[in-house]
């Protein structure tokens, strides 16, 4: 595995965090997670350096390129906030999901608009941040495209509903698969007061009385639900990796400026060691994503491949963990200061919990590698 990157993607690199730098800063994003306002702005700004079709094909208007390019992308969004980086893999697991299983017409209509700018996607929940399991959501779909129960509901991330699209899971013909639903008609819904996520946050949409049409409709020729899932654990496991980078260099910064009994604080080797720990995991989990994008660039593995979603369980399982112990080792090696809503720590340690259990329960996903590797439950 070589990831040295090319001209081309420093490039890329460099242009997105430029972007981010200059009309991101941390005070900005600490201003706007206070106001629980995602700014369209940035998808606006994203359209036009053409980075919201990276990975989707020249032909519908998108970039073309790998999912290293990806992971580059998910990383400069991801310093200050994972809300960037998870919105803006929302929208490519739209566009990826319908290149994969959606029909010519189905392309052809939608990604031009998706990668314009002029669509965004998100995900119908049966519980909140639960994807994995749709059983909870009981949505059926008949032959002509009626949905049951007509008391059925999601949470879903809070978008501007005249130009979103809901992927949610509904059971047709014994085979699980995933409407596109547009939120143009159902409104806005009961915004969901939540710990973490500020800028993304919940709804929860009452579907009402809806009926899909065969074109509102994906996966019937493959595992849906698997391939959303699968894509958006290696979005939230390269946004955390960025995130936590992030959360250790303001330690060591505050390791290196703050003193006690004289010294700087950083000095004294029980901190000193906790950091170490706490760095060599960083490391690993950007690693672990960039291993991810590369494995998926390789081919021609599918999104749903067990090997892909082994290698996605783990990275995200690992991933995830090392995220919280590096909150609670900024929380400790800060104090009190690392507690207050002043200082950006308090928020990443918020969003850190989410990570382990989005879409999936990590214990669930550790046991799916367990069972690949014939010592989980159902091996004994």
């Amino acid at each position: 595995m070589d990831l040295t990157l090319t001209e081309e993607q420093t490039m890329l690199r460099d242009m997105v965090r430029s972007l981010m730098s200059k009309e991101y800063p941390e005070d900005r994003v600490q201003k706007l997670c206070a106001a629980k306002a995602y700014p369209a702005a940035l998808d606006q700004k994203l359209t036009e350096l053409g980075v919201m079709g990276i990975c989707l094909p020249e032909q519908y208007g998108g970039a073309g390129l790998g999912f290293v390019e990806v992971a580059l992308v998910v990383e400069a969004l991801s310093h200050y906030t994972m809300d960037f980086a998870m919105s803006h893999g929302l929208n490519l697991l739209g566009g990826l999901a319908i290149l994969a299983m959606g029909t010519d017409t189905q392309k052809n209509e939608i990604l031009p608009k998706l990668i314009q700018g002029e669509l965004t996607f998100s995900l119908g929940y049966a519980q909140p941040y639960l994807f994995n399991d749709p059983t909870h959501i009981r949505g059926c779909l008949s032959e002509d495209g009626t949905v049951s129960p007509h008391d059925l509901s999601v949470y879903t991330e809070r978008r501007h509903a005249e130009n979103n699209i809901i992927l949610v899971p509904f059971l047709s013909q014994e085979r699980w698969v995933l409407g596109l639903v547009s939120q143009a008609n159902l409104g806005d819904g009961r915004i969901q007061e939540t710990m973490g996520r500020d800028l993304l946050g919940l709804t929860k949409i009452d579907m009402g009385h809806i009926h899909l049409a065969p074109d509102q409709i994906l996966g019937q020729q493959e595992d849906a639900i698997l391939f959303a899932t699968n894509w958006m654990k290696f979005i939230n496991a390269v946004a955390a990796a960025a995130n936590m980078n992030t959360a250790m260099a303001q330690t060591v910064q505050y390791a290196k400026e703050r003193k006690q009994f004289g010294r700087f604080i950083g000095t004294f080797q029980a901190l000193a060691h906790l950091m170490v720990d706490t760095d060599v995991r960083v490391k690993a989990s950007t690693l672990y994503g960039y291993w991810l994008a590369w494995l998926l660039d390789q081919g021609p593995m599918t999104m749903t491949s067990a090997a892909i979603t082994q290698a996605i369980n783990m990275a995200n399982a690992y991933t995830t963990g090392a995220f919280v112990d590096t909150v609670n080792a900024g929380i400790q090696v800060m104090g009190g200061y690392g507690y207050m809503e002043e200082v950006s720590m308090a928020r990443y340690a918020r969003d850190a919990r989410m990570t382990p259990y989005y879409l999936e329960n990590q214990f669930l996903q550790k046991l799916t590698v367990a069972e690949n590797m014939g010592i989980g439950f159902k091996s004994g």
